[in-house]
C-alpha cells in the first residue's frame, strides 16, 4: 500500500509459485491483484486485460467445483474483479458501463446465502450510488445508498457501517435536506470518535463541514474542515489535504 516496487516484487514471486504449483485459483488471484495495482498506477488499458483474464479463470473454477465453500470464494473474487472494472470505467467517465459491471456483480453475489455476501453487496450499492453522485443525480444516488442499509452490520463490519451512513448523509446534504443529513451523521458520530481512524475522520468531518458551509455556518465549517485536514495530514494523504 505504500511501496509500489515492493508490491510488484511480491506479486511476481507469488505468481511464480502459483505457476510452479499449476494452481488456477492462485493464478486467477494474481491476475486480479495485478489488475488492482495497475489501476492504482493509472495503467487502465493493461489493468482491464488482467481483470478479464482473472474473470475467465474464475468462471471456469465456479462452473467446475462442487464444493460450496470454494464456489463462494470464487464468486466473491470474481465480484472483486467486476468492481475493479467498474471503478476503472468510472475513472474514464463511462458511468453507464461502470454501473453495468456493478449490476452484474450484484446478480452474481446474490447467489451466496447468508451474511457472507453483505460486505460485497454494500460495496456494490455504494459504487453505483457514487456514479449517480458524480452525475449529480442525487435522488438516484440516495436510492442506491439506502439499498445498502439492510446489509450494514455494525457487529460484523463497523467501518462499512460508518461509511454507508456517511454516504447517505452526503446525499441528503446534496439535496439540501439537512435535517435528514444530520440524522445519519449523528448515528455514527460517537462511533467515529471511538474508532479514531483517520480515514473515517476525514470523511466524517469533510461531510459535516460541507453541510455547515451550505448552511452558511462558516465558523463551524472551518473547524470541521480543519479536523478533516489534520487527519489527512497525519495519513500523509496529499490528495485529501
Amino acid at each position: 500500500s505504500y511501496d509500489i516496487n515492493k508490491a510488484q516484487q511480491y506479486l511476481r514471486d507469488g505468481y511464480a509459485l502459483a505457476q510452479k504449483l499449476n494452481d488456477r485459483y492462485y493464478i486467477a488471484h494474481y491476475y486480479m491483484q495485478r489488475g488492482k495495482l495497475l489501476f492504482d498506477l493509472a495503467s487502465y488499458d493493461t489493468a482491464v486485460v488482467f481483470f478479464d483474464s482473472s474473470i475467465v479463470l474464475y468462471n471456469n473454477l465456479i462452473n467446475e467445483t462442487a464444493d460450496k465453500n470454494k464456489r463462494q470464494v470464487y464468486i466473491l473474487d470474481k465480484t472483486d474483479c467486476l468492481i475493479g472494472k467498474g471503478l476503472l470505467s468510472a475513472k474514464l467517465y463511462n458511468y453507464h458501463e461502470s454501473t453495468k459491471y456493478y449490476q452484474e456483480g450484484i446478480e452474481l453475489v446474490q447467489q451466496i446465502p447468508g451474511k457472507e455476501k453483505n460486505t460485497a453487496l454494500a460495496t456494490l450499492f455504494i459504487d453505483i450510488s457514487s456514479n449517480y453522485f458524480e452525475l449529480e443525480q442525487f435522488e438516484q444516488s440516495l436510492y442506491y445508498d439506502k439499498k445498502l442499509l439492510p446489509y450494514l452490520d455494525s457487529n460484523n463490519n463497523m467501518d462499512m457501517y460508518v461509511i454507508g451512513n456517511l454516504y447517505i448523509a452526503d446525499d441528503y446534504s446534496s439535496l439540501l435536506r439537512f435535517d435528514s443529513s444530520f440524522m445519519y451523521l449523528e448515528k455514527v458520530r460517537d462511533i467515529v470518535k471511538r474508532l479514531d481512524k483517520r480515514y473515517l475522520d476525514i470523511r466524517f468531518y469533510y461531510i459535516l463541514g460541507s453541510i455547515q458551509r451550505k448552511r452558511k455556518e462558516w465558523r463551524d465549517a472551518l473547524v470541521s474542515f480543519q479536523k478533516a485536514n489534520e487527519a489527512a495530514e497525519k495519513m500523509k494523504d496529499d490528495f485529501q489535504v
